[in-house]
């Protein structure tokens, strides 16, 4: 295997946008998420000689997020749309250019200059430590005066973003996983297109287990593989929560992938790779992008985000489409919602208020559906009026897919100690890819480096 691009491997942070592209983290990639561990690519440059606008004065007010120049334009539009429907100030838009890691600093940096744009969008891996270093503020005083309906949103999406009963973000958008697979080698092989029905019991880990086996031929470089996915805890963790396990407790206090449930999970990992070879991993990849494996139909099927849609939509050589993730005792999608958020002490809480409010909206969630791939609109409303809209070019069940992919989502635990848990856990994890340990042990041996991190938590 590729040793260097295991050493190498960095948290993936979770974005809508990223690179002028979509990627995952939360989430980005039109052209391709980057593989598991690889770290995001970084926005476009600023071009030589522009440089960022910092915040406005007066009756201006401004908010940021990372960008490339492709994003941009969708940014500008909806300080356009506030400007133009509610009215009484006006926002503009100013783009970060880097990485998530480059946001964060100059994030933190105005915070602490009490000197912080009106609104922000921030990632949800952010969440837990912003939190606990009090860089957002608490939105549940405004959202009580506010006259939202919650029934009006998907609950999960707010969930994300209430910790100990308060609200701390507005949602950005709603981010699923769901097998992608390739219709054209389904019907090549003989196999029945997969179901769009999320509570088809018969699509399940056995039926998938099967499914991956008749796809997988040939041998060396040009085999063909039954499945693939982004090594990385929170792509394969959907197998550990098929069997009812999860990565930590609901306390943030002890690790859990140990317990019998997860391993059970892990275990299923291992058997698709080890004994049945039907898992396209690292190793065979040598450093490539799972996603591009599927893209050049060499995976049959693969677990990602709909952050992917546009580079699937790009696939000319064979029939693909969108199926739920296959059931075990139960049946989840991870959940990923980044969100707009008010930094603490800016100059006019209400105004900022005032537009996280918009951003709410049935104005700007319509806007972004008309013009950019933000994932599932959080307004129910939106997504039953423009569903059409949504997802291309899949057809209407296909699109359903996604659109009722929210109602089965799970959190990944992420902690304000992630980074550091991350890193900690990789060593084991790695060489569990490399077939070196069986799951239990790398499971054991995960609870032993975590447990300590999480208690100092």
């Amino acid at each position: 295997m590729d040793k260097q691009f295991l050493s190498r491997r960095k948290f993936l942070q979770w974005s809508l946008l990223s690179a002028g592209t979509f990627a995952m983290a939360a989430c980005a990639g039109v052209a391709g998420t980057p593989t598991a561990g690889q770290a995001q690519p970084a926005a476009q440059q600023t071009p030589a000689g522009q440089t960022d606008v910092g915040p406005a004065t007066g009756d201006s007010y401004s908010f940021m997020t990372i960008s490339g120049d492709a994003e941009a334009p969708i940014f500008n539009g909806l300080a356009d749309t506030f400007n133009k429907t509610v009215g009484g100030s006006t926002w503009t838009f100013d783009r970060i250019a880097g990485s998530w890691e480059d946001f964060s600093r100059k994030y933190i940096t105005e915070v602490a200059a009490e000197s912080s744009h009106d609104v922000a969008r921030i990632a949800i891996i952010q969440q837990p430590s912003y939190i606990r270093n009090k860089y957002i503020s608490d939105l549940t005083p405004y959202l009580e005066k506010s006259g939202l309906v919650m029934d009006d949103y998907y609950k999960s999406a707010f969930d994300e973003w209430t910790v100990d009963g308060k609200l701390y973000g507005i949602p950005a958008g709603i981010y699923n996983m769901a097998i992608y697979y390739n219709k054209s080698l389904f019907d090549k092989v003989g196999i029945p297109h997969l179901s769009t029905d999320w509570e088809d019991k018969s699509w399940n880990l056995e039926a998938f287990r099967e499914t991956a086996r008749k796809l997988t031929s040939g041998e060396g470089g040009s085999k063909q593989y039954g499945f693939a996915t982004n090594w990385d805890l929170r792509w394969v963790i959907h197998f550990v929560w098929a069997y009812g396990g999860d990565f930590v407790n609901a306390e943030h206090t002890q690790a859990i992938l140990d317990k019998p449930e997860a391993v059970q999970g892990l275990q299923f990992a291992q058997d698709l790779i080890r004994e049945d070879k039907s898992w396209l991993t690292p190793q065979q990849l040598s450093g490539g992008n799972t996603a591009e494996a599927f893209m050049t139909g060499r995976v049959g099927m693969y677990l990602d985000g709909m952050w992917q849609m546009p580079a699937m939509a790009k696939i000319t050589d064979f029939e693909w489409g969108v199926a739920p993730v296959p059931a075990g005792t139960h049946r989840f999608t991870g959940n990923y919602v980044d969100a707009w958020v008010m930094p603490p002490k800016v100059k006019n809480p209400d105004k900022s208020w005032e537009f996280l409010k918009f951003m709410a909206g049935a104005d700007a969630q319509n806007y972004l559906v008309s013009n950019s791939a933000l994932g599932l609109p959080i307004l129910r409303s939106v997504v039953e009026k423009r569903s059409a809209d949504l997802f291309k070019p899949l057809p209407p069940e296909e699109q359903k897919v996604w659109i009722n992919a929210a109602n089965y989502a799970h959190s990944f635990p992420f902690t304000a100690k992630w980074d550091e848990l991350y890193d900690a856990l990789l060593p084991s994890w790695d060489l569990w890819g490399l077939g070196e340990i069986d799951a239990a042990t790398m499971a054991q041996q995960i609870r032993a480096v975590v447990d300590p991190i999480l208690a100092k938590a």
